[in-house]
């Protein structure tokens, strides 16, 4: 092996030259590898054979085994020519590492890596629908009152009313698909969902306080839960299922937030149902027992009730809580109570 400095000796750059009989490791990367070396079998085989390989990367619909035609071979040919000459894949080498060396190195990019921030991450994929939206309509378009942030503000005295970018994502998926991830999310999907996701995103950004400095302290709305909640209840209003959809009751949930009739302050009680005991239930809210069903053995931990500042804060569990904290807006708002609680309630009730 040959090392000569590349210029100025007192940049350490150097030139490395390594022969055949030089053997280089994969520590970590193997599914870079992997995944480069698959392309290139089909291509080779294509290339080589005129036809597309049994279970390959690709293969035309209905493909029955033909033999390609000279235009597609050519068109597979210049996609070859582009991996072997125009392709690469980075490559980080450490030289002199001893076994023991190359397996701390291996534990260390493994376990000691620093995830990227998910709302950060959001800025820089193009590819998911769901973000598309998000960063060309909501964003583009201004149709939020902020720019997201990164990370959520818990520290309410220093909110300054914007939503984590993750956060909208995920509420825009349950809006879009019933579910906080956009993982089946399809283009077309979306761009029919559009208008009804607008429409949305209007409705939230026309709440009181909501987007402003220290909204948290003033409305429930400014609480990812809550949002998610009114995103769940909308979406199975509009696209669920044939037992709970129900178009005109989307219109008056929607028509109840653009009105300002539903009231997301922290003086109004229907937000600390959850934090109740069911007997507390039943005499300030009487027939929310009909809506609302909560299994002995889940500990749904829905938050507290800050008396000193008047605050409604919900807990960490937004799986378990922003379900029933829709089963609370369907009783406000007179709606369809899920089928799913309904049953449940008649097993527990025998």
């Amino acid at each position: 092996m040959e090392v000569a400095p590349a210029g100025d000796f007192n940049n350490s750059v150097f030139y490395v030259t390594l022969t055949a009989r030089h053997t280089l490791w994969v520590v970590d990367g193997q599914h870079r590898r992997e995944g480069f070396e698959l392309v290139m079998q089909f291509l080779t085989k294509v290339k080589n054979t005129y036809k597309y390989p049994k279970r390959g990367l690709y293969e035309p619909t209905n493909y029955n085994g033909e033999v390609v035609s000279e235009t597609v071979h050519d068109f597979w040919m210049s996609i070859y020519e582009m991996a072997i000459s125009r392709c690469h894949v980075a490559i980080e080498c450490h030289l002199g590492l001893q076994e023991q060396e190359e397996q701390q190195l291996f534990f260390d990019l493994n376990s000691k890596g620093r995830k990227v921030v998910q709302s950060l991450a959001f800025q820089y994929d193009h590819t998911d629908p769901i973000n598309s939206f998000v960063t060309n309509q909501l964003l583009g378009e201004d149709v939020l009152p902020f720019s997201p942030s990164d990370r959520d503000e818990t520290n309410w005295h220093k909110d300054d009313g914007r939503v984590a970018r993750k956060d909208i994502n995920n509420v825009t998926s349950l809006l879009c698909l019933g579910k906080t991830t956009s993982r089946n999310a399809t283009p077309a999907l979306v761009e029919g969902r559009t208008q009804f996701m607008l429409r949305f995103w209007e409705a939230i950004a026309k709440i009181k306080d909501f987007g402003k400095d220290g909204a948290k302290s003033k409305t429930l709305a400014a609480q990812p839960v809550v949002l998610k909640a009114i995103a769940k209840v909308s979406h199975d209003l509009a696209y669920g299922h044939q037992n709970i959809m129900d178009r005109d009751g989307y219109k008056v949930l929607l028509a109840a937030i653009n009105s300002g009739d539903l009231d997301f302050s922290h003086q109004n009680p229907i937000w600390r149902a959850l934090m109740m005991t069911e007997i507390e239930r039943q005499q300030e809210f009487p027939g929310l027992e009909n809506y609302l069903y909560v299994p002995a053995e889940i500990n749904l931990d829905a938050g507290m009730y800050d008396q000193s500042n008047g605050w409604v804060r919900f807990g960490n569990k937004h799986n378990d809580i922003y379900p029933r904290l829709g089963d609370v807006l369907r009783w406000k708002l007179d709606l369809k109570v899920r089928p799913s609680v309904t049953k449940a309630l008649e097993a527990q009730n025998g």
